[in-house]
C-alpha cells in the first residue's frame, strides 16, 4: 500500500499537477490550497491537522515560496507526520527558507546549488527540478524554425545577451517590446 502524502499548495496554479502526477507514482496523494481556506492563522492550522488526522497523511509536503502563511511556526504546529519543505524559488528566497526549513525532514529545491547551501547546514535536500515530467515536456519531433527563443522586456543588458547570441550564428525569436514594460507579439 502507497503511503498518504498531503501537499499543501498557497494556490491552484497549472504547475501544481506536475507536482501532483509526478508524486502520484509514489505515494497516495492529497492535495490542499491555502488560499481556499477562509480563516485565520489558528484555524488553517486546526484544519489542516484534521485533514492530516482524518486521511491518516503520512508525510505532509509545503509549497513555501511567497507563502506568509508557510513558515517555520506553521510547519511546528502540524501533527504526527513527516514534513519536506519544496521550494522552486529558493536562489531568491533562500535566507528566509533556511530558518522554514529548519521545522522540516527534508527540503525538495528547483536550484541545484541550494541543495549545497542545506548540506552545508545539516539538511537533509535533493534537486527536484518541476520541468521534469517526460509525459508533458517530450519530443514531438516537430521541425524547428529558431534555435533560441527570448520573451520578455529586452533590457541593456538582455540586449547585450542577446546580441551575443546574433553575432554568433544563432537564430534567435525575441517576443516582448520596450514601450510598455509588457510582453506583445
Amino acid at each position: 500500500m502507497k503511503k498518504k502524502i498531503l501537499i499543501l499548495f498557497k494556490a491552484s496554479w497549472y504547475w501544481n499537477k506536475f507536482l501532483i502526477d509526478k508524486f502520484s507514482k509514489f505515494y497516495d496523494v492529497k492535495y490542499l490550497y491555502l488560499d481556499q481556506i477562509k480563516k485565520n492563522y489558528l484555524d488553517t492550522i486546526s484544519e489542516v491537522n484534521s485533514f492530516i488526522e482524518e486521511n491518516k497523511i503520512d508525510i505532509v509536503f509545503f509549497d513555501v515560496d511567497y507563502q506568509k502563511f508557510i513558515n517555520l511556526f506553521f510547519i511546528k504546529k502540524i501533527n504526527k507526520t513527516k514534513k519536506v519543505m519544496m521550494t522552486f524559488d529558493d536562489y531568491e528566497r533562500h535566507d528566509l527558507n533556511i530558518i522554514t526549513a529548519s521545522g522540516c525532514d527534508m527540503v525538495l529545491t528547483a536550484c541545484p546549488i541550494s541543495v549545497f547551501k542545506y548540506a552545508e547546514v545539516g539538511y537533509s535536500a535533493h534537486f527536484m527540478p518541476l520541468e521534469a515530467d517526460a509525459n508533458f515536456y517530450k519530443n514531438n519531433n516537430l521541425a524547428k524554425d529558431i534555435d533560441v527563443l527570448f520573451f520578455g522586456k529586452v533590457s541593456n543588458d538582455r540586449k547585450n545577451y542577446i546580441d551575443h547570441i546574433r553575432n554568433n550564428g544563432i537564430q534567435i525569436k525575441v517576443v516582448g517590446n520596450n514601450v510598455k514594460n509588457r510582453v506583445t507579439d
